[in-house]
């Protein structure tokens, strides 16, 4: 053919054609083209997609599968960036992600980045996982009586010692004697 595509194998080749032909005379006559310039490459646009694997619920551990990521420009070693709702995660970038307490509600996602063998930045993102769950974390802390247990003194609940990952919420609180509820005591 006259004519001939350039592909991956001829970046950083010069070519030449060579055109034989038998001649009026019926001689076989062969010529050969001068070199061209080195064939330059053109991006080849990533294909496959990044994919999230795992269970989208606080305290799991979510995994880029990056099983279909092809790159005719050649696939380099890949990095991770993993997203919260569009947001860049600081810390977050290897192959997994564990989900807490900041995530619950958001949607997550990764970005994979690499620079292929003809040495151009690609990057693949996956679409977004989520809402992640909620599990509820266990209170830490106490709550502290204070007050002299006295007849006629005041008992005061302290709960600046309380924790919740999950937050504290609105306080509501119920007094006992013995163990037993105490009706209408049910102020700090």
């Amino acid at each position: 053919s006259s004519t001939y595509t350039l592909g991956d194998n001829d970046v950083g080749n010069k070519m030449s054609v060579v055109v034989t032909y038998t001649d009026g005379h019926g001689t076989l006559e062969t010529v050969s083209s001068g070199l061209t310039g080195v064939v330059a490459n053109v991006n080849d646009a990533p294909t496959g997609s990044v994919s999230i694997t795992g269970t989208v619920t606080e305290d799991e551990t979510l995994t880029a599968d990056t099983s279909t990521l092809a790159d005719a420009d050649g696939l380099g070693a890949f990095s991770y960036q993993w997203q919260r709702a569009g947001v860049d995660i600081v810390g977050a970038n290897s192959a997994t992600y564990t989900l807490g307490d900041a995530d619950v509600g958001s949607s997550i996602s990764v970005d994979v980045r690499w620079t292929d063998g003809q040495g151009t930045a690609e990057s693949v993102s996956s679409s977004p996982v989520g809402p992640v769950a909620n599990v509820n974390d266990v209170p830490t802390g106490s709550v502290v009586i204070t007050g002299t247990p006295t007849e006629d003194e005041t008992l005061n609940a302290d709960t600046s010692g309380l924790g919740d990952a999950d937050g504290l919420g609105v306080f509501s609180y119920q007094w006992q004697r013995g163990g037993v509820d105490i009706a209408g005591a049910n102020s700090a």
